[in-house]
């Protein structure tokens, strides 16, 4: 069984650093930890790029950034994509992923700060009817608060059958809600999955708050705009988009051979409807 941690930054090499601590010193599976950083030539790359696998580009979003994880999470059994502004707190937290997956079948699972459609969470006593008490013993939940930070986890027959997030968003906004909508579609989790969300106060993750890097304008102008987008590509039902990456992406720092060269490859494109 093999497991992999990605970390998808944007010039923020602070935030990088005290991920990649993190996920080095509380994880027990002992996954392959790299790096998708959207911003060539800034200090992320100079600072970590001898220290920890890297697939480095010019900015082009961060659909485009988590693409590059994609490209090698395609070639694992469990992956695990994090952003660098959620904080892994406790020890055994990626075994604790690997076991909601293994316990429930859904492998893709999605810590955030608000659960994509409210109106399929399951509270209370359906709640407990769904899952148990496996609730209980992962302190799982949801309705999270506060800041930025996104944690998914993928398997590679999601990665096969709905590809890649779709860069025609541009770099904010609906990209995630899209990708999950198409999993969704193609039965590969359950409508009320966002029940499997940690809550802010777990053991496992918690959330840190920073500066956003849009502007409020911004993020109002990429909603007028993507959302019109959005609603119109759940309409059609799309299921696939190809795992695009930017032309000009490059491996930098300590690549293992098995996964060396992987990203290069769009396993997708082979299978795709």
């Amino acid at each position: 069984m093999s497991i992999a941690v990605g970390i998808c930054s944007c010039r923020r090499p602070d935030l990088l650093e005290q991920r990649l601590q993190e996920v080095y010193q509380l994880s027990v599976m002992d996954p392959f930890v790299f790096v998708a950083s959207d911003g060539r030539d800034d200090e992320t790359q100079r600072r970590f790029a001898g220290q920890v696998p890297m697939l480095v580009s010019h900015w082009n979003g961060t659909p485009c950034n988590k693409n590059k994880l994609l490209r090698v999470l395609q070639h694992v059994d469990f992956g695990i994509m994090l952003e660098d502004d959620c904080h892994v707190v406790q020890k055994g937290w990626d075994a604790a992923l690997w076991a909601t997956y293994q316990h429930t079948g859904v492998g893709h699972l999605c810590f955030q700060a608000e659960p994509y459609h409210s109106g399929h969470r399951l509270e209370g006593e359906a709640f407990e009817a769904r899952w148990g008490d496996w609730a209980a013993r992962l302190h799982v939940s949801f309705g999270l608060r506060g800041p930025n930070g996104l944690c998914l986890t993928t398997t590679p027959a999601i990665i096969e059958r709905v590809g890649g997030l779709w860069g025609g968003f541009g770099p904010w906004g609906f990209a995630h809600m899209d990708w999950t909508q198409r999993i969704r579609r193609a039965g590969l989790a359950p409508a009320d999955f966002e029940s499997l969300s940690f809550a802010e106060d777990n053991a496992y993750l918690r959330w840190v708050k920073h500066p956003p890097v849009s502007s409020k304008e911004i993020k109002a102008a990429s909603k007028a705009t993507n959302g019109p987008i959005y609603d119109e590509r759940q309409r059609l039902g799309r299921l696939y988009e190809p795992l695009t990456i930017p032309a000009d992406t490059e491996a930098v720092g300590p690549w293992p051979g098995q996964y060396k060269e992987c990203w290069r490859e769009d396993r997708t494109a082979a299978v795709a409807p």
